[in-house]
């Protein structure tokens, strides 16, 4: 979205004179978008940080980083990231047309990596192919309030119930186990 937002139309001009085709990844869940940001920037203060651990090892030294349970801080960004994927989204919609772009969800990936991947490879009209990621996942199975701190973990979840992101605390099966 930042790119998008920051340049504009400027930048879709350019990337139309150069024949390039959009594919808009956005993150349903901004909830679970700021404790990858806020638990990423921790991480870095991790010996041997890897932000995207391809072993065991490399991950369980990631498992054990909590994140800011500063309320005001967390509405403010799910705010703000809920109004920049819309006026991404409106931006790419009035220029290429709803259909003119792939639009591709950072959860679809992650719960149908190769299913997703062919729908990327018929967008760019190239052979469908299959991937693997090479990456360990951190926190499978882990439930959203088990990445705040022990102690801000009520204040953080009344505070989203009261808000319009409560829908961001309820499960989505099978990959969000919730709240």
């Amino acid at each position: 979205d930042q790119g998008i937002l920051h340049y504009g139309e400027d930048l879709l001009q350019r990337l139309d004179e150069n024949n390039v085709k959009i594919i808009h990844l956005v993150r349903k869940n901004k909830l679970l978008q700021y404790v990858s940001k806020d638990s990423n920037n921790k991480d870095k203060g991790v010996e041997g940080h890897n932000p995207h651990p391809t072993t065991e090892a490399e991950a369980a030294q990631l498992r054990t980083v909590t994140v800011d349970g500063k309320v005001k801080k967390i509405i403010k960004f799910l705010r703000e990231k809920a109004g920049e994927t819309k006026a991404a989204t409106d931006l790419l919609d009035a220029h290429y047309g709803p259909g003119g772009y792939l639009s591709l969800y950072y959860e679809d990936l992650d719960q149908d990596n190769q299913g997703e991947m062919s729908r990327i490879f018929n967008f760019l009209g190239v052979e469908d192919e299959k991937v693997q990621s090479e990456y360990t996942k951190i926190h499978e199975g882990q439930r959203t309030r088990e990445y705040f701190a022990e102690e801000d973990r009520d204040e953080v979840e009344a505070a989203i119930r009261e808000s319009r992101f409560e829908y961001m605390l309820q499960p989505d099966p099978p990959s969000y186990l919730g709240w």
